[in-house]
């Protein structure tokens, strides 16, 4: 990945941080880089987020899904931990990147809880990326099945695209 790229990568999120209102935001950008941009990674890489990012966003503009501003987060926030740890070796990947996710939602609660409603329901998401099926009811969520679904479609999505855009990929 150019330099150029992966500035672009965490720029984009350390943005989404801002907006959140997390203090001090780019003390937790580089790790994301970091992660993303891992020599070993072929699919789980910056290219894949941005793709799910971009597609979001444009679902989100376009009305293909009506997402509240916190479902909207919540979805973002997914896209950006579901693949954070990627060991192409072991099979608890997903299980590492809910833990890496909690542990940056313990870090910035120790100086403010704007993180706290999101830390369960993601959690969820990137659980649900294990098996890509609905769980069963998660009790005191406010996800509903819609909303997974699509945050599971959106994981595989690159894989309904043309095969030029695939391929390019």
């Amino acid at each position: 990945m150019s330099v150029l790229a992966k500035y672009a990568f965490l720029h984009r999120y350390l943005e989404f941080l801002q907006s959140c209102g997390v203090p001090d935001p780019g003390q937790y950008s580089q790790p994301m880089g970091n992660a993303y941009s891992e020599p070993h990674r072929v699919y789980h890489n910056t290219a894949h987020i941005t793709f799910m990012l971009d597609k979001l966003a444009e679902d989100v503009k376009t009305r293909k899904i009506e997402l509240s501003g916190w479902e909207q987060n919540c979805v973002m926030f997914a896209v950006w931990w579901h693949d954070f740890v990627y060991n192409p070796q072991v099979k608890d990947n997903e299980l590492q990147s809910i833990l890496a996710w909690e542990d940056f939602v313990d870090q910035v609660s120790q100086t403010s809880p704007v993180l706290e409603s999101y830390k369960t329901p993601v959690s969820s998401l990137i659980h649900c990326t294990i098996s890509h099926t609905l769980p069963p009811p998660i009790p005191d969520t406010p996800l509903t099945p819609a909303l997974i679904s699509y945050f599971l479609d959106l994981d595989l999505a690159i894989l309904a695209t043309s095969r030029d855009i695939y391929a390019a990929f």
